[in-house]
């Protein structure tokens, strides 16, 4: 799943910050200048190596709002099996347990990543397509048309 340099576009940082409305827990609409900072400095679709992940990951994290701590764990991709039972897939995923929650991945991982899996965290009675269409929102991306459980449109990627 490389999306190569250019990925996928969006809109612009002033889409973002309008589009950064969401109920909070108090039912007020919350509008978050950081938003627009931090996809400048994350990318949307960046692959960011190990240390710029755990940095972003605590970013996203503050403006989620997640409220548990979240750490990275990288995984072989041999421990993984896909759908027909083949080893060695590639994963993104989320395990939360009493003390918090691990995000485990084989590969780099994105912004986009990130933030689909801390919404995971943050509405766990969100169905998969509510958090993909949040992620989407969220970050400017539009979503695949022909695939709602997408992040992202396989017809873009390059």
């Amino acid at each position: 799943m490389d999306l190569g340099p250019g990925g996928v576009r969006g809109g612009g940082s002033d889409y973002l910050l309008e589009a950064w409305r969401r109920p909070h827990g108090s039912g007020k609409v919350v509008v978050d200048g950081r938003l627009p900072r931090l996809v400048r400095r994350w990318g949307r679709l960046r692959r960011l190596d190990d240390t710029e992940a755990a940095a972003a990951l605590r970013d996203w994290v503050e403006l989620l709002d997640v409220g548990r701590r979240v750490t990275l764990q990288r995984i072989n991709p041999g421990q993984v099996t896909g759908p027909t039972g083949r080893r060695g897939c590639s994963l993104v995923g989320v395990v939360a347990d009493l003390e918090g929650a691990r995000i485990l991945h084989t590969r780099k991982l994105t912004s986009e990543d990130l933030v689909h899996e801390l919404l995971h965290l943050a509405h766990p009675e969100w169905s998969e397509t509510q958090v993909v269409l949040e992620t989407a929102r969220i970050l400017g991306i539009r979503p695949c048309p022909h695939n709602v459980h997408s992040p992202v449109c396989s017809h873009h990627r390059h």
